[in-house]
């Protein structure tokens, strides 16, 4: 998996931005990078699994975390942010 990637998103009226951190699932099959997308089970739309911060908790883990929790994903984590 590629590295934590932090989010902002508007929440309410007051345009408050918050952050998320997301994972980036890639892998190389053929020579080629593949790039792997899952669906939202509410909206059925196409998502990349992302999660809130967690107190304590580096935003690669939080990724990680999410990334396990919303699609089953494991794999390594990068540090490094996109």
């Amino acid at each position: 998996m590629k590295p934590a990637k932090a989010k902002k998103k508007r929440v309410g009226a007051g345009s408050v931005l918050r952050t998320q951190y997301a994972a980036l699932p890639w892998r190389i099959n053929n020579g080629r990078v593949e790039i792997m997308l899952v669906t939202s089970r509410d909206t059925k739309r196409w998502v990349i699994p992302k999660g809130w911060p967690m107190k304590g908790r580096k935003p690669h883990i939080v990724a990680a975390i999410e990334a396990v929790q919303e699609a089953g994903l494991i794999g390594k984590m990068d540090k490094a942010k996109l």
